[in-house]
């Protein structure tokens, strides 16, 4: 007698009957295949791992794969119609798919079936006349030209087409206006935006614009054409979007950004609680108005997306509004919301993923420093990491947690190889990561390996050219690399889109290209937060030259509220030769516990000074040296 099915193998096998029925349909996936199970998708996720310890995208996955090894043996068709036949968009992925859970590749399959049945007919071949080969070999050699005419000609079309396929398209989502009765659903309008970008963002064949990039980019410039054209874009989405009670109003338009041409525009009615269906299908239905493939792994992408409970997804998006203004006070606030987020639904990895960003940015905050002690920075850091830790053990494929871990273990735990794998684990997850390229380029600025760091900033900044955080380090990065011009031209584009001037590193720039005068200028500047005679420094300027206006005036600038950090006033007197003073500055800049102090090894300033046991032991303090 046979033994019964338990529970899971029932559940296995339910599973398996209803792919039987829908495996050959690509937009089949986790969602729908939850649906007919009759149950959410984190409870399918969490079950499938508990069972078969995969996630349900890799499960059906290996059905489809499974159904197209057999077809693949029976000879019944082309790799690429077997394909398609078993739901994959892509014959190319589906090869690389294939090949990585067989370890030989379907064409492999199918030339030993036809090795076998041409084994079957040489005994025939070998019985015919002499005439009728050289008859044969005569149309063999004609059908071989033709052939390869044909050959050449098909080759030519699908480049073309290929080429046209996989130009790049790179979009832009302008800020979506809020045409809700209560203007505090702004949150709403710009956290639905923002998960749109994030859709797709998952798509590996197009490259997406940051939501910062559009919003911070200078008003002056209003036209769509002008935009695209300072950002590289070749389309440009815009919607609105209106929220009244349980109801989402969706209106959004996709517009050939070079040409200011729309191209499609659509309006979707749809009752609240599916609003992360919603935001899935606008994203795919914009990828095939772009005529851009949507591969089971990229469908497997949007869906991983998708949340459960609508409120926490509300509190959520909350958080996210706060999050993005990165001041002490609306940081403190994205918290307070992450946290209402996850006291309605504990297994929300974008509100903890959310929590662990918001507080490794909070000690990075001069104003938050001030109010708190070492002992605070270390326990906000540690929440961080533990934050960053929970979003992981719900989605392993959470990118923005990787670089909380990442930034946890650079700027608190000073482990550069803990710090790097996560990083690198965030960029391998999505690569079009702006914060993971720009953190990755903080840490190889520190470790000097400067032709590396140039090259993930000014990735950062292509995917987000007008984030002023992103310009001001690639305005260090120039600077360590002794291009003083190019960075005070990045320090402009900076002030240009948030006036917040770095006049410290304007400071040095211009001391180092010998312009004493757009030093003293910005010096000044600094100077207005303190109770400095300003026209005694005009007078020591004419008089002795601005060596001597730092010489008699720098130490006034460490009070009140740190006008300029201990790190930054040890470079200028650096730069004026005064080596002890630059060491005790040093000194105090690590006591104090200053971020920027971890940039002395890459820091031309102190070059002076390197070979100094003082110095020496600050490399070992921060594991810079052995």
């Amino acid at each position: 007698m046979s033994q019964p099915f338990s529970n899971d193998q029932a559940f296995i096998a339910k599973l398996k009957g209803i792919l039987e029925e829908n495996f050959h349909k690509e937009t089949f996936g986790v969602t729908e295949l939850a649906l007919a199970m009759g149950i959410s998708r984190s409870q399918l996720h969490r079950k499938l791992h508990q069972i078969k310890n995969t996630s349900a995208s890799e499960f059906i996955k290996a059905f489809r794969l499974e159904k197209a090894h057999a077809l693949l043996k029976d000879d019944v068709s082309t790799v690429s119609e077997i394909a398609y036949a078993v739901g994959f968009g892509s014959p190319s992925y589906f090869s690389k798919c294939f090949q990585e859970r067989y370890k030989y590749s379907p064409t492999e399959i199918k030339a030993k079936q036809n090795n076998n049945n041409e084994s079957n007919e040489e005994s025939n071949k070998s019985s015919r006349s002499s005439s009728d080969k050289k008859i044969k070999n005569k149309w063999v050699i004609i059908g071989g030209v033709l052939t390869l005419v044909l050959v050449i000609l098909i080759s030519f079309t699908i480049s073309s087409s290929s080429a046209k396929k996989t130009d790049l398209i790179t979009i832009g989502v302008l800020p979506f206006k809020n045409l809700s009765d209560d203007t505090e659903n702004q949150y709403f309008a710009d956290g639905v935006m923002e998960e749109i970008l994030n859709h797709l963002s998952r798509l590996d064949s197009l490259k997406v614009i940051s939501r910062t990039t559009m919003e911070n980019y200078p008003e002056a410039i209003k036209t769509v054409p002008e935009i695209a054209s300072k950002l590289n874009m070749t389309h440009v989405i815009e919607a609105s979007v209106q929220k009244h009670d349980n109801r989402v109003r969706i209106v959004i338009q996709l517009i050939d950004a070079q040409n200011d041409k729309h191209l499609w525009a659509e309006s979707y009615d749809r009752d609240y609680q599916d609003i992360f269906a919603l935001q899935s299908d606008i994203a795919k239905e914009v990828a095939r108005q772009l005529e851009r493939e949507l591969t089971v792994s990229s469908i497997a992408k949007l869906e991983e997306a998708l949340a459960e409970n609508v409120e926490a997804y509300n509190l959520y998006l909350k958080g996210r509004f706060f999050w993005l203004r990165r001041t002490k006070e609306d940081l403190e606030k994205s918290i307070h919301y992450f946290e209402e987020a996850l006291r309605l639904d504990s297994t929300y990895a974008l509100a903890y993923a959310g929590l662990a960003e918001a507080y490794v940015a909070l000690p990075h905050h001069g104003d938050w420093g001030d109010k708190h002690d070492l002992q605070d920075k270390e326990d906000t850091f540690e929440k961080g990491n533990y934050y960053a830790e929970k979003a992981l053990e719900i989605n392993p494929q959470m990118a923005s947690a990787y670089t909380a871990i990442g930034s946890y273990y650079a700027s608190y735990k000073r482990n550069w190889k803990q710090a790097e794998s996560a990083l690198k684990k965030a960029l391998e997850i999505d690569v079009n990561h702006a914060n993971a390229h720009q953190q990755y380029a903080t840490w190889l600025d520190i470790l000097r390996r400067r032709d590396e760091a140039r090259e993930h900033i000014n990735l950062a900044l292509k995917i987000n050219p007008v984030a002023p955080i992103a310009l001001q380090m690639s305005a260090l990065l120039y600077y360590h690399d002794g291009n003083f011009n190019n960075a005070i031209e990045e320090m402009d584009k900076a002030v240009e889109i948030r006036n917040k001037p770095w006049n410290t590193l304007y400071i040095r720039s211009h001391l180092r290209l010998g312009e004493e005068d757009k030093a003293l200028k910005r010096f000044k500047i600094l100077m207005e937060r303190t109770s400095v005679n300003q026209v005694m420094v005009d007078s020591i300027y004419r008089q002795r030259g601005i060596q001597e206006v730092l010489n008699q005036y720098i130490d006034s600038m460490y009070v009140p509220k740190k006008v300029m950090q201990y790190y930054e006033g040890a470079a200028i007197n650096g730069l004026l030769g005064n080596k002890q003073k630059e060491l005790e500055l040093l000194e105090k800049s690590f006591e104090s516990g200053e971020f920027i102090m971890d940039r002395i090894n890459a820091n031309p300033d102190f070059d002076s000074i390197r070979s100094d046991p003082r110095f020496v032991a600050l490399l070992k303090k921060i594991n810079l040296k052995d």
